[in-house]
């Protein structure tokens, strides 16, 4: 009987593991007396005692043949205190006072891998394996004697022993772990989900957990040795499922695919069986799908091998005796035996009895260990990131190594970031990121230390310009027209962030729109109270105390709603239509009833009474040893245009050419404009902040038209991600198995000579006269405030520190 792969081969592998680990326990105790036991703990029914337990056999030098396990399937944080289990745990249920983990790994000459397992009890003693004083402190049968372990406290020992094989040693660690008492709250367990490919919309955040059977596609490839070049010799393999009456034959390729497998609830997984008449019969097992599934690649097939004319499932001298009976037969003979034609020439001779030598003695067991692959799937445009996330770590140390198996001049590595974690075994996250560099197809295989592969299947095609309505912080209708959507990874001197309090650091603009923290705070109401993620990012804790936008914002401009299932995305839908109109956005996702989104959308369109000049000549906008020539537009000192213009500008403490903050003045009056040339506070806000203090305190003088404006056009489309947050579970007890699946933001501003929707860059006059005019030009470090009249609180900050958001 074979096994599909390391992870799948494993279950038998581990359960073996554990009974060999338990066993001897149970039989030394029932010799051993304890001490007396002295009353149970009082708990409530709610509650229940952990206790981990954990064996390490170490090998070294020549211990006998090597064991692989592979079966982690529970972690646990001392950290949040936070059991999490992969599996269901039997006998868990609302009875449950005691939970003990057992865990077993193995490394050095012994072999490798690691298991572990989660078993509930009922009562506070079980026979005469452990029992409960009335501290909670644990007394625990191992190795031969009773260990007592205090809550709070670890016990280790390491014990020396010779193998039944072999003149090496083992050295076996065991560990014993009280943690005291948990809240059924803090034990998560697994919920059936599936994960829908969703396209992100702005700063939505879809969590996803429906519960309908899923179904994958089992496939892969099949190949005798090379032995021929009769297409025939590579064709005829047989693929069956057996339980479920379905079969196919392989392609001439060696391909075999099974559309539409229904995923087991019993978790027992498929088998296939590959026959062909004159080969031996290959049976792989326990193929668990949770996603579509190859079996067998085109490098690492499933092997298939010639001699089996009599189909016992052994090659030995009963096919010898059947290939005798047909020797230097041929096809047209009668007697000819097309089983025993093992290279399909049409001839019965030594070739065919060669073929059998090779293999004899062999049995079905023997095969090779096909490649098992789950398949995932990604659709990119060329300059997109490519982001994967795999876990790692846990006791059996998980770790990765990918390969670009195909289309190497397609995609490009760029990095790669583990997330960290207090608790060394339990697993964490790993995030690769990739890049699409040329338009076509790429296949990223990642191999694990232990388990199943992952292949990606990447296709590329060409970047186009973005033809949807924006959904950002600004509405942009002045221009139809619309930049293409960057994504913030490929901006090496910008920051988008949700953090008000972002520091400025000199080389990097920053963005700030709290369309994310208004889509957080509507998620909050579904949650009920802060928003508890595995982890415990920093960012989700400055979501969580939040930026008040109540009061700074007019209701027509927003829309932020959260909820569950279709019902949701038709009423953001509909208040976004009723207050956008034409140039509302469309939430375009189909989700489950159980599933939940949050979304935000804020929109403004600051329109100029009257356009200002656009210059003709672009500016050098310059900081630090860093510089741009950009477009502008603004005022010039001999326009003709200026009377009208200088309506629209008021001036507030002009100190210097290089110290001044001016407000650009809207049609509707009730917005403002700020752009403020000044040495920056150490963050964002602390800058906001000084700036509406110099104004407040402080008489606006108007522009003279011997004056000179100059303000860089800006006009972006940003799309950026939170990666901190996505793929994080939500710990908070009602909402257990439900993820972050996306976080995302997109963020299309535009400020030039028409009004606010974006656009930067500078332009520097130097007229000449008795009155010393005011030099208004934005041509260094500057910060960009929109906000409404009387509102405590902006809706967009910009520090622009250098020409990466300026239009050139």
């Amino acid at each position: 009987m074979r096994t599909a792969a390391k992870l799948n081969k494993s279950i038998v592998l581990i359960l073996t593991a554990l009974v060999m680990l338990c066993v001897p326990l149970l039989v030394l105790a029932e010799e051993a007396t304890p001490t007396p036991r002295l009353g149970y703990p009082s708990i409530s029914k709610d509650q229940f005692i952990f206790v981990d337990t954990h064996t390490h056999t170490e090998g070294i030098g020549d211990v006998g043949p090597q064991m692989m396990i592979d079966f982690p399937t529970y972690s646990y944080s001392a950290e949040q205190k936070r059991l999490t289990s992969y599996i269901e745990v039997k006998g868990y249920g609302p009875e449950t006072s005691v939970v003990i983990g057992s865990g077993r790994s193995i490394g050095g000459t012994a072999g490798g891998g690691a298991g572990t397992r989660l078993t509930a009890y009922n009562t506070f003693a079980y026979e005469s394996l452990y029992y409960f004083d009335q501290d909670m402190n644990v007394h625990y049968y191992v190795n031969g004697e009773w260990i007592t372990v205090k809550v709070g406290d670890k016990w280790t020992k390491t014990v020396e022993r010779k193998p039944s094989t072999g003149d090496g040693i083992f050295l076996d660690t065991y560990t014993i772990a009280n943690y005291g008492l948990l809240g059924k709250g803090q034990f998560t367990l697994p919920i059936s989900t599936i994960t829908p490919t969703v396209t992100p919309t702005p700063t939505a955040t879809p969590i996803i957990t429906p519960t309908e059977t899923r179904k994958f596609k089992l496939c892969g490839y099949v190949r005798p040795e090379p032995g021929s070049s009769d297409i025939n010799y590579y064709s005829g393999f047989k693929v069956e499922v057996p339980g479920l009456e379905r079969s196919v034959l392989a392609n001439p390729a060696g391909y075999f695919e099974f559309e539409n497998l229904p995923e087991r609830s019993d978790k027992t997984g498929y088998s296939i069986r590959v026959t062909k008449p004159g080969y031996l019969s290959h049976k792989v097992e326990y193929i668990t799908l949770i996603k579509d599934t190859e079996v067998g690649s085109s490098e690492q097939p499933v092997f298939m091998y010639p001699g089996d004319i009599n189909a016992d499932d052994t090659i030995n001298m009963g096919d010898i005796v059947a290939i005798a009976k047909v020797f230097n037969t041929t096809i047209n003979d009668a007697a000819f035996n097309a089983s025993a034609d093992l290279n399909n020439d049409k001839t019965i001779n030594m070739s065919d009895v060669i073929r059998v030598s090779k293999y004899f003695n062999i049995n079905s067991d023997k095969y090779p260990e096909p490649s098992v692959m789950h398949l995932n799937y990604v659709n990119v445009k060329v300059n997109d990131d490519i982001y994967i996330t795999l876990n790692v770590g846990g006791i059996g140390g998980l770790k990765w190594e990918y390969t670009i198996s195909s289309g190497k001049n397609n995609v490009e590595f760029v990095s790669k970031i583990t997330e960290e974690i207090a608790n060394p075994d339990a697993f964490t996250k790993s995030r690769w990121k990739f890049k699409a560099v040329n338009e076509g197809t790429a296949t990223i295989v990642f191999d694990p230390s232990y388990g199943v592969n992952e292949k990606y299947i990447i296709k590329i095609t060409k970047a186009e310009a973005a033809t949807s309505t924006p959904t950002s912080c600004v509405s942009p209708t002045v221009t139809p027209k619309e930049p293409l959507l960057v994504n913030s990874n490929t901006l090496k001197s910008t920051l988008i962030s949700t953090d008000s309090q972002q520091k400025i650091v000199p080389g990097k603009n920053i963005v700030f729109c709290p369309t994310l923290q208004m889509a957080w705070d509507e998620l909050k109401k579904v949650i009920g109270e802060d928003i508890k993620l595995q982890g415990n990012p920093p960012l989700a804790d400055r979501l969580n105390t939040g930026f008040p936008m109540v009061g700074s914002l007019s209701p027509e401009s927003y829309v932020a709603l959260a909820g569950y299932g279709q019902e949701t995305i038709d009423k953001i839908n509909a208040e976004l239509k009723s207050k956008f109109k034409d140039s509302a956005p469309q939430v375009n996702e189909k989700i489950g009833p159980s599933d939940i989104i949050a979304y935000a959308f804020l929109g403004k369109n600051l329109s100029f009474a009257k356009a200002f000049e656009s210059m003709s000549t672009p500016i050098s906008f310059t900081s630090g040893s860093l510089s741009g020539r950009v477009k502008a537009f603004g005022i010039n000192s001999v326009s003709k245009k200026s009377e009208d213009l200088k309506k629209q500008v008021r001036i507030y403490d002009y100190k210097s050419k290089n110290d001044f903050i001016v407000k650009l003045i809207p049609e509707n009056d009730k917005d403002e404009i700020i752009l403020a040339k000044v040495d920056p506070q150490e963050s964002l806000y602390n800058t906001y902040s000084s700036i509406m203090k110099r104004i407040n305190s402080n008489v606006s003088v108007g522009f003279d038209t011997r004056d000179t404006l100059v303000v860089p056009v800006m006009d972006f489309n940003i799309g950026h991600n939170y990666t901190e947050l996505e793929g994080r579970s939500l710990l908070n007890s009602n909402f257990l198995g439900y993820f972050i699946q996306k976080a995302y933001q997109r963020t299309r501003f535009k400020l030039d000579e028409n009004g606010a929707v974006l656009a930067s860059e500078a332009t520097i006059m130097l007229p000449s006269s008795i009155y010393e005019p005011k030099q208004l030009i934005f041509d260094r470090p500057y910060m960009v405030i929109l906000k409404e009249k009387n509102a405590a609180n902006p809706y967009l900050m910009i520090w622009v520190d250098n020409p990466e958001l300026l239009t050139r």
